[in-house]
């Protein structure tokens, strides 16, 4: 990758592994979502240009879900840690409006917080699949401007975040576990979100029907599942936000 590569992008997508269906990546409805309110973002594929990721521009960096675990000592997982612990030290020195925004989304998320405090991701015994409950402990965040204190959100992970030193946005109770659904980082521009915003319904249920066997494997019945998904509105909006308070 070369800086000449990038300039045409508004945000730049971090990709990582797994398959949303047949053709396309965890990043694609990130982008789609962005696309409809005209803002250009590229997606960089992870796996593939872990080593490269310092040569990236300047720009906003959303990191997408994915399916390998984040403590896994797999070598681009390393190197991503390595570059986010960079950027977020980085962040921290530099005045708020040369901070660089980065917003993690369920593995993203969950990379932002192993990077900075290993140990901070854990397995959920109870996977949390199809909708969430949010709740917001901080509903005037600017993360979140335009929500309700209370919304729904798809959820799918079988992960829990309990990171140290963060700021809680929105804490979480679920099948007696009690773990983080949005956090920030304190004066770094680094936010992460367990649950997923950027999807629509249909793209969902092609997510949950691509990791059917993995779901009989946790124990997740998805019938009842995606009988019931409801059709979300608005969750996007925390994409929009987050570009609103980090522009390029």
């Amino acid at each position: 990758m070369t800086v000449e590569e990038h300039q045409e992008s508004q945000v730049i997508v971090l990709q990582a592994d797994g398959a949303i269906d047949g053709q396309h990546g965890y990043g694609h409805p990130i982008r789609l979502r962005f696309e409809e309110y005209g803002i250009l973002a590229e997606i960089v594929d992870i796996p593939n240009n872990a080593d490269e990721l310092d040569t990236l521009p300047p720009k906003p960096i959303i990191i997408s879900g994915g399916m390998t675990e984040v403590t896994s000592k797999t070598e681009w997982i390393t190197e991503t840690k390595r570059f986010l612990r960079k950027q977020i030290e980085t962040n921290r020195r530099n005045p708020s409006a040369e901070k660089r925004g980065i917003l993690g989304i369920c593995f993203g998320a969950q990379l932002i917080a192993e990077a900075l405090h290993p140990g901070s991701v854990q397995y959920l015994d109870d996977p949390e699949i199809g909708t969430s409950h949010i709740v917001l402990d901080k509903p005037n965040h600017p993360l979140f401007q335009g929500f309700e204190n209370e919304f729904q959100a798809f959820s799918f992970h079988y992960n829990q975040i309990r990171p140290e030193s963060i700021s809680v946005i929105s804490d979480h109770h679920y099948k007696g576990h009690h773990f983080i659904q949005a956090f920030e980082i304190p004066d770094s521009a680094t936010y992460g979100v367990q649950f997923h915003p950027e999807f629509r319904r249909q793209e969902f249920k092609k997510l949950l029907v691509t990791y059917n066997t993995l779901l009989e494997d946790l124990g997740v019945d998805l019938k009842p599942i995606l009988a019931n998904l409801p059709s979300l509105q608005g969750t996007e909006r925390i994409l929009l936000n987050f570009l609103s308070m980090h522009p390029y």
